[in-house]
């Protein structure tokens, strides 16, 4: 994975508040740091290769919800 940029977290910023990112952490029962960094990761990810940007932070929560979900079901 890409390096978490500014650009990443100026979009986080600008895309996703604190609170839905809480809401996502509470939801999958996860600390809201990891959520965070989740998220930021999938920004990047996302940044480096997408030619239509406006819909990056939706997509980077289904991600990060996808992520945590399939790390549960490994367990």
């Amino acid at each position: 994975m890409n390096p978490v940029t500014a650009e990443a977290r100026a979009t986080r910023k600008a895309g996703s508040s604190d609170a839905s990112l809480r809401a996502l952490a509470t939801q999958t029962q996860t600390d809201f740091d990891v959520v965070r960094d989740l998220y930021d990761q999938e920004i990047a990810d996302l940044q480096s290769t997408a030619s239509i940007k406006n819909f990056i932070p939706v997509i980077a929560s289904r991600r990060v919800r996808q992520r945590l979900k399939s790390g549960r079901e490994r367990r």
